[in-house]
């Protein structure tokens, strides 16, 4: 009995912190996204096609400037080898049941060298059960695998290191980004298909210095962004490789 009321104070306690933090990020002022899709590289060189899908991570509020954010920087070092055709069907805000109902069916109507993931943010900050988060990313996965020659999970990174987010609901964060991460690396595993160490790459430049986020204290700045870029390129450098070195579908 004992172990029984001492679980119910656990999760009532992480159930108040959730529901606070939701209120609390409601609130964060609205910045307008961006749209990183564009073709980059010289028209005669073998094409690379990127398709990303997922929140406000892609379409990066706060920025002024689209070369800033993570996924054009990434694309971009390859536009000496390829013509990159960059395609972003991420909608900030969405949860994982956005992107599976209203992105992947888009993005299902053409085939990619390269698809990446990023979600679970929204998914984990507004108490969605891990367990439903895993099976909708689970079925992202599976049904972009058809379409796309590889797949990229960009995982989470410390949700507790947002500025905005005041002690002690940062724990409640930090523990979110902590769990989505685990979700990501688990379905990654499940598939073979590649992840981001998002964790252990990202987690020290977020919480080095408030000039990692952007006005509304929320979203990252371009220094944030570059942190991004800096982790997900080597597992994308990774990925083309391969491609390289494989027949195409």
């Amino acid at each position: 009995m004992v172990r029984i009321v001492r679980r119910g104070l656990v999760f009532g306690a992480v159930t108040v912190a959730g529901q606070a933090a939701y209120a609390r990020f409601r609130g964060v002022p609205s910045f307008d996204g961006l749209d990183p899709s564009g073709s980059f590289g010289a028209p005669g060189l073998p094409t690379l096609r990127i398709a990303i899908l997922g929140d406000s991570t892609v379409t990066a509020p706060g920025l002024d400037d689209p070369d800033d954010s993570w996924a054009r920087i990434c694309a971009r070092q390859f536009e000496d080898r390829y013509r990159i055709e960059l395609t972003c069907f991420a909608v900030g805000g969405a949860r994982s049941l956005d992107v599976l109902e209203d992105q992947l069916p888009a993005a299902l109507s053409s085939e990619w060298d390269v698809a990446i993931i990023s979600v679970g943010s929204n998914d984990v900050l507004n108490l969605v059960p891990i367990w439903r988060f895993e099976r909708r990313l689970d079925e992202i996965v599976a049904r972009l695998n058809v379409v796309a020659r590889s797949v990229v999970l960009f995982g989470v990174g410390d949700l507790g290191s947002i500025p905005r987010v005041p002690f002690p609901l940062d724990r409640f964060a930090w523990w979110s980004g902590h769990i989505a991460d685990w979700v990501h690396r688990r379905v990654a595993a499940r598939y073979g298909v590649a992840k981001v160490d998002q964790w252990n790459q990202t987690t020290e430049p977020f919480n080095s210095g408030i000039h990692m986020f952007a006005p509304d204290l929320f979203h990252p700045s371009p220094a944030g962004h570059r942190a991004w870029s800096d982790a997900l390129l080597p597992t994308l450098e990774t990925v083309v490789g391969e491609l390289e070195s494989s027949p195409a579908r």
